[in-house]
């Protein structure tokens, strides 16, 4: 089996990656144009959420996030139990 170097494709629409890829593996452009489209917008729609959801390096803003500490379980404390 002859290895195959990738590269570059002439039938490009950007830089002729998508279309490289493609011939390298003997498969539709058109495919790997839309698997390349759906991860980025996963990607890019993923750093947007944490951009909101994150806090900032000073501690400000975020979401608040409810964590049970290793502490609370040791003790026995339920925060949950309103019995006291």
């Amino acid at each position: 089996m002859e290895k195959k170097k990738l590269k570059k494709s002439s039938n490009k629409v950007l830089a002729g990656v998508c279309a490289g890829i493609a011939e390298h593996f003997d498969i539709n452009p058109l495919i790997v144009r839309i698997v390349t489209c759906v991860l980025l917008g996963l990607g890019v729609t993923c750093y947007i959420i944490m951009f909101f959801v994150m806090a900032n390096p000073d501690g400000t803003g975020g979401v608040d996030v409810d964590v049970k500490n290793d502490d609370d379980a040791s003790n026995g404390s339920n925060p949950n139990d309103a019995s006291e």
